[in-house]
């Protein structure tokens, strides 16, 4: 019989900083109220703008002056991040390798951004990129010991989602929908989650090609491994890839975000 699970809630202060964030407008004075209300996300700003990639001539110790240092897109990134990261915890249990998941996701993420040239629809792109497998985050989350029944089919051989829907009924792109419409995602980024497998128009597109790209690039999604680094040779793909850097400098932006949501 599939597993009934109850829709994760937010903690106060973590809906608070992703209602802020949904904002078009938000001002450093509202995001430092809601940083500091909050111990982990505050050093997640700081050890962002104490970093070796931000280079400060001294150490920055408020959350407003290092908000100021990395400006707000970094900092909405890096809160973003912070939230789902203290949300969904206890994924080891599931069997999801969940470092290969968070590298996954962040690389999705810049990605998605990268190919964005609308500079209004990059932070859209990157958290598109970012929360496109939080079904499977809440999922493995909520529910460790049944996700690794999906893990062990996984490994036999069987599809991903399929394996999904016969533990829990339903998948992890439809769970996230779910779970993105009663969190009040704006509904473009709904829609890239329910359809990063499948394609669509616009944001949902352009989620696919990040994923499939970052697949290509050796990033696995924590549950299939890919088998090895085979970009396709699309002159997009690769004009994408060398704008961010390379592959050397995309691997070392994704360990600089890594770090900074993840320690702790």
């Amino acid at each position: 019989m599939p597993l009934i699970l109850e829709l994760p809630v937010l903690p106060v202060a973590h809906a608070r900083v992703l209602s802020i964030l949904g904002q078009q407008v938000a001002s450093i004075s509202e995001i430092v109220v809601v940083v500091e209300s909050d111990p982990a996300l505050t050093a997640s700003v700081l050890r962002t703008a104490n970093s070796a990639a931000s280079s400060p001539l001294s150490r920055i110790d408020t959350a407003n002056n290092a908000i100021i240092r990395i400006g707000l897109s970094m900092t909405r990134r890096i809160l973003t991040g912070a939230v789902i990261k203290e949300t969904f915890r206890g994924l080891e249990r599931s069997g999801v390798e969940v470092d290969e998941l968070w590298r996954h996701l962040i690389m999705t993420a810049m990605l998605c951004e990268g190919a964005t040239g609308d500079a209004n629809a990059r932070t859209p792109a990157f958290t598109a990129g970012l929360l496109h497998d939080i079904g499977r985050l809440a999922m493995a989350s909520t529910a460790p010991d049944e996700y690794r029944l999906v893990v062990d089919r996984v490994a036999r051989g069987e599809d991903p989602a399929e394996a999904e829907r016969s533990v829990f009924g339903f998948d992890h792109s439809e769970w996230g929908v779910e779970i993105g419409r009663a969190w009040e995602f704006p509904g473009d980024v709904v829609d890239a989650i329910g359809h990063h497998h499948a394609g669509g128009v616009s944001l949902a597109q352009r989620t696919v090609d990040a994923r499939d790209t970052a697949w290509q690039l050796g990033a696995g999604d924590g549950v299939v491994r890919p088998a090895g680094p085979a970009l396709d040779g699309s002159p997009d793909r690769l004009a994408l890839i060398e704008s961010l850097g390379g592959q050397s400098g995309l691997a070392k932006r994704v360990e600089t975000y890594r770090g900074a949501i993840l320690v702790g």
